[in-house]
């Protein structure tokens, strides 16, 4: 057993992560996910059966990442790491982060909460929706699932398989990897200190023991991104990240991989997910500011030429005019 394993088997970190994909770091749902957006965005999702997956340094709130990081300084100021250790791995840390620690890593949200009031008034506005989707969506990103295709050819019906379910659209044919995480946002405070103890008992262990510590810095990615100030805890947000990383000795072309859509007279980066299977959306809701009679309409005749059964849902949250 790795380091790494050993160390992925502590309580909190298992608890966190309760991963059962081969000690990889996604927490499949627990049941399907929402994502909250505006009639036009709606329209354009289920036409195109595309998901923008939004570049981290250009999200909502741009401090997320600094929330986490500085609680890990934090720590890091009180840990077990003498003072010279600890002065040399801040400065390692912020040195990879200037670098691009948390570089071209997209993030896609979505909510454990089927009529979530913050979020029909953040992201839904005055025509908000949500889409259902299946936790088979995860495991399929995570897994690379492919449909299968069967073929009829010489007197027998044979399975190859098809295009991705899921897979990441580019501008043109393209090498890059790409690795994906995907989890519930973690709120409570004395959870996000206590995994970012075992990490610095970790990371004494390994200096004291003259190892490498490139790993743990590495290993922070696993965790910071996942981590929110409570005041957000009524997003009962789940994320999937997709970091980008080159092919071989490659640059990566972001080029031929990003978009760019405009939000507040801004350019904001994305890539887009391509879903294959129509039966990753389970459902459409309506926001409580949105019951109006034609708005009801346009979802029911939406609903009734998708390809897949979908629920239709009415917020029971009250609205105020």
């Amino acid at each position: 057993m790795t380091r790494y394993e050993d160390f992925m088997k502590n309580e909190e970190i298992r608890e966190f992560w309760n991963s059962n994909l081969n000690n990889r770091c996604i927490c499949l749902p627990k049941g399907n996910l929402y994502h909250y957006t505006s009639a036009n965005v709606l329209a354009s999702i289920m036409q195109n059966q595309t998901f923008w997956v939004t570049k981290s340094n250009f999200m909502n709130d741009l401090s997320e990442i600094d929330y986490a990081s500085k609680l890990f300084l934090e720590r890091l100021e009180c840990s077990k790491l003498n003072k010279e250790d600890r002065r040399e791995f801040k400065e390692s840390f912020e040195s990879a982060r200037d670098k691009g620690l948390f570089d071209n890593i997209y993030v896609f949200c979505l909510s454990g909460n089927q009529d979530s009031l913050p979020m029909w008034n953040y992201y839904g506005k005055n025509d908000g929706y949500n889409i259902g989707v299946s936790p088979e969506l995860v495991a399929d990103l995570a897994n690379l699932e492919y449909i299968k295709k069967k073929t009829f050819k010489n007197s027998n019906f044979t399975e190859s398989e098809g295009k991705k379910c899921v897979e990441i659209n580019t501008h043109e044919k393209v090498s890059f990897k790409h690795i994906i995480k995907a989890n519930y946002v973690l709120y409570d405070k004395d959870k996000q200190i206590k995994i970012f103890d075992l990490l610095l008992e970790e990371i004494n262990f390994l200096i004291e023991n003259g190892k490498d510590v490139k790993q743990m810095l590495d290993l922070l990615v696993d965790f910071i991104p996942f981590m929110k100030h409570s005041s957000y805890h009524n997003e009962e947000e789940y994320r999937i990240l997709i970091q980008l990383k080159p092919a071989g000795s490659n640059p990566l072309k972001l080029n031929k991989i990003q978009k760019y859509r405009v939000f507040n007279g801004a350019l904001i980066p994305y890539i887009s997910l391509k879903l294959n299977n129509p039966e990753y959306f389970k459902s459409i809701g309506i926001g409580p500011c949105n019951l109006n009679s034609l708005s009801l309409v346009g979802i029911e005749d939406l609903v009734a030429t998708y390809p897949s059964k979908l629920e239709i849902g009415k917020s029971k949250v009250p609205s105020r005019f």
